[in-house]
């Protein structure tokens, strides 16, 4: 899996700032690491 500092993943971490940390790893694994 790309690193959590990767630019997609810190889009998403970015994007879901209101939603729980475990929704933007969530969402970062299955939008990254296809």
């Amino acid at each position: 899996m790309p690193p959590a500092s990767s630019p997609c993943q810190l889009r998403f971490a970015c994007w879901n700032s209101g939603f729980d940390r475990s929704i933007t790893v969530a969402l970062g694994l299955a939008f990254c690491s296809v």
